[in-house]
C-alpha cells in the first residue's frame, strides 16, 4: 500500500538540509575553537565557550576586584587640602586680575621692591592696625598710581600682599633685619659715646641753618646756639639712634595746630601750679598793732 506523498514535506527539506550543514560546521567549529581559545584559569567563568560571547569590561565591572582606595579620613584630608588651595586661589581680588589683564606692571611678591620702578606710599590711611608701622603701601612712579592690594616692609623693602584689606600675610612676615634692629635698639643714648661731624657734615649744617633764617623770619643768628635749640636737636639725635634707622620727618614733626593746642595745655597747668602755691603760703606777720603816724610818730586815731 504506497502512501501519498505529503506535498508540504517537499517545503521543509532545504531546511533539514541547511540544519545538518550547520550543526556539522559548529562541530568543526567546536574543534578549531577548542584548540584557538585554549581554557586558562581554574575560575569556572574564566571558561570560553565559542557559542557563549565572551563578557565585555562593562558587564564584568561587578566581579572586577577593586582598586586600593584611601581611608576616610585621608580622603577628607586631601578634599580639606584642595578646597583650602581653591578657597586661597579664589581669594585673589579682582583688581589684580584687572591689573594683570591690562598689561600692568605690579611687583613680585615675596622679592625686594625695585625703587627704579616704585616708591614706597606710607602707611594705610585711616587704618588702626599697629602693623602699619613697619610696612607702606607701593606707588608705582610711572603713573603714581598706589596699589592698594600690594604692600611692602619698611626695612627689608619685601612685597607682600594686602588683598582685600587681608593683614595676614604683612603679620607673618619675618624682616630679616629685626635681629640688626633689635641689637640697635638696645644702644640707648649715654651707652656710646657721642662722636663729632667731620667738617663736610659740619658745611651741611652751615647751609641748613643759612636756609632756614631766611625761610623763618624772626629767627636771629644766636638763635642756633642757645640752650633750648641745642637740647631739640640732641633730642632728634636721641630719637634717631634708639629707632635705629632714619625717620621721615615730614610725617613726624607736630602741626601747628597740635603745637598751638599743647602750649595751650601748658600755660593752664602751670597757672595751676602758681595758683596753688600762692594759696599754700602763710599770711604775712603783722609787726605793729596800730599804724603810727608818719611825721609825728603817734598813733592815728
Amino acid at each position: 500500500m504506497t502512501v501519498p506523498a505529503d506535498p508540504s514535506a517537499d517545503e521543509y527539506k532545504p531546511y533539514a538540509s541547511n540544519t545538518s550543514n550547520s550543526a556539522s560546521s559548529s562541530s568543526k567549529d567546536d574543534i578549531d575553537v577548542g584548540c584557538a581559545f585554549p581554557v586558562s584559569g581554574d575560575d569556572p567563568e574564566e571558561v570560553l565557550h565559542p557559542l557563549v560571547p565572551p563578557m565585555n569590561h562593562s558587564a564584568r565591572s561587578s566581579k572586577t576586584p577593586k582598586s586600593k582606595t584611601f581611608p576616610e579620613k585621608r580622603r577628607k584630608s586631601l578634599v580639606s587640602t584642595g578646597e583650602h588651595t581653591n578657597r586661597k586661589i579664589r581669594k585673589l581680588s579682582s583688581s589684580c586680575f584687572d591689573t594683570a589683564r591690562q598689561g600692568r606692571s605690579i611687583p613680585q611678591m615675596g622679592q625686594a621692591l625695585d625703587l627704579l620702578s616704585y616708591a614706597l606710599a606710607g602707611p594705610k590711611p585711616k587704618s588702626k592696625s599697629r602693623v602699619w608701622e613697619d610696612f607702606s603701601l607701593v606707588k608705582r612712579k610711572c603713573d603714581d598710581e598706589i596699589l592698594d592690594d600690594i604692600a611692602a616692609c619698611n626695612h627689608c623693602l619685601v612685597v607682600v600682599s594686602h588683598i582685600d584689606s587681608n593683614t595676614s600675610s604683612m603679620i607673618r612676615h619675618q624682616c630679616k633685619l629685626d635681629h640688626e634692629k633689635s641689637i640697635k635698639m638696645t644702644q640707648f643714648p649715654g651707652v656710646l659715646k657721642p662722636t663729632v661731624l667731620p667738617d663736610e657734615q659740619k658745611q651741611l649744617l652751615v647751609e641748613a641753618c643759612v636756609k632756614l633764617s631766611s625761610a623763618i623770619p624772626g629767627i636771629g643768628f644766636c638763635t642756633y646756639r642757645s640752650d633750648a635749640m641745642l637740647e631739640f636737636v640732641q633730642m632728634i639725635i636721641d630719637i634717631t639712634t634708639k629707632l635705629g634707622r632714619p625717620w621721615c620727618a615730614a610725617k613726624s614733626i607736630p602741626s601747628d595746630t597740635t603745637i598751638s593746642r599743647r602750649c595751650k595745655e601748658v600755660a593752664e597747668d602751670r597757672r595751676e601750679q602758681i595758683k596753688m602755691r600762692i594759696e599754700q603760703q602763710l599770711p604775712p606777720y603783722q609787726v605793729l598793732a596800730r599804724p603810727v603816724g608818719i611825721h609825728k610818730g603817734l598813733p592815728i586815731r
